[in-house]
C-alpha cells in the first residue's frame, strides 16, 4: 500500500488478498502457470522454480488503484515492478539456485475529491452589477492527505 504515492516501499503496510499469477517457460521449454494470493502482510511465494523466463501478474484489489510509478528510486528491491495497466512485470530470468523476493506491485486508495463553494460577499457596483466573491475548497476524501497528486 503506497500511502505516500512515491512508488517506493518506505514503511507502508502490505496488502493481503491480492491475486498473483506467475507465467513463463522453463529453460527446457515447459510452460508454467502458477497462482497464489498474498498473505495478510502482502507476502507471497512461488518456490522451487526451474531456471527460465517468467512474468508475474498482479490483479488490483477492489477499491485500490495501481500506482503508475513503476521502477522508481535507486533500490530495485523497494520499487513497484508491475505495469499500472497490465499489472505485469517485465520478463524475469531466473538462473539455477536464484531466489528473488523483490517482485511486487504498488497500489493506493483512489482519489475522491469534494468541492465546496462558499459565498463570501456581493458588492453592488456603480453600473448595477455585482462583484461576487466565493471561496472554493477542494477536499480529498479518498487517498491519504499526504498523497501528492
Amino acid at each position: 500500500m503506497d500511502l505516500n504515492g512515491n512508488g517506493i516501499q518506505d514503511g507502508e503496510p502490505g496488502i493481503g488478498g491480492v491475486q498473483v499469477t506467475l507465467t513463463g517457460t522453463t529453460g527446457d521449454g515447459q510452460s508454467v502457470t502458477l497462482n497464489t494470493t498474498t498473505a495478510p502482510d502482502g507476502s507471497y511465494l512461488f518456490d522451487n522454480l526451474e531456471p527460465g523466463d517468467y512474468v508475474v501478474t498482479f490483479i488490483a484489489p477492489p477499491g485500490l488503484v495501481p500506482l503508475h510509478l513503476q521502477t522508481r528510486g535507486v533500490n530495485d528491491a523497494l520499487d513497484s515492478d508491475a505495469d499500472e495497466i497490465t499489472g505485469q512485470t517485465t520478463t524475469i530470468t531466473l538462473v539455477s539456485g536464484e531466489v528473488n523476493h523483490t517482485i511486487d506491485a504498488a497500489y493506493y486508495p483512489p482519489v475522491d475529491l469534494e468541492v465546496e463553494k462558499t459565498f463570501v460577499s456581493a458588492v453592488l457596483q456603480p453600473d448595477g452589477t455585482y462583484n461576487v466573491t466565493y471561496t472554493i475548497d477542494v477536499i480529498n476524501t479518498g487517498s491519504p492527505a499526504s498523497m501528492i497528486l
